[in-house]
């Protein structure tokens, strides 16, 4: 069981494919991977993002999500020739959706990236992510003005993406 469990934390970093793969094997893969499962998430959409804020809802307070991408879809295929006030409703949902993942996952993240989301800023939130060492976002200003303290002691490496 030892074995396995370190095998499974270096295997589950690839956004979630290899733990769902691996709990559909067996009974016994499905408990060992369990505390893996939530290890490294990979959000790509709006969509998955609503979903995936649904889950984290329902699911157990235990889990633990270490590895954090979210791309809300600013540029999001679904909404093209929608109206502007059906498209700004979409857009609160995402940005409520990544409020929600973030204020559940802050405690225990690592890497965060939050990429294709102009809208989105860590700043209302008032989150402390004390663990967070990568750190991967648009416009850092935006995200730690008014904050009385730096809200991510152990961060080592940050990117602005452009």
């Amino acid at each position: 069981m030892e074995l396995w469990e370190k095998i499974l934390a270096l295997a589950c970093t690839d956004g979630g494919y290899t733990a769902r793969s691996l709990s559909l094997t067996s009974r016994f893969m499905r408990n060992i991977i369990s505390p893996f499962k939530l290890h490294s998430v990979a959000l790509t959409n709006g969509d998955q993002c609503l979903k995936f804020a649904v889950h984290l809802t329902r699911s157990s307070p235990s889990s633990r999500i270490v590895h954090l991408f979210i791309a809300c879809g600013g540029r999001d295929k679904s909404m093209r020739g929608r109206d502007f006030v059906e498209w700004h409703t979409r857009c609160q949902e995402h940005h409520n959706a990544c409020v929600s993942i973030l204020t559940h996952s802050a405690q225990t993240l690592r890497t965060l990236f939050i990429y294709d989301c102009p809208n989105f800023t860590l700043l209302p939130l008032r989150l402390h992510f004390p663990v967070l060492s990568n750190l991967s976002v648009r416009n850092l200003g935006n995200h730690l003005q008014g904050y009385d303290d730096y809200p991510m002691p152990s961060l080592k490496r940050l990117q602005l993406v452009p």
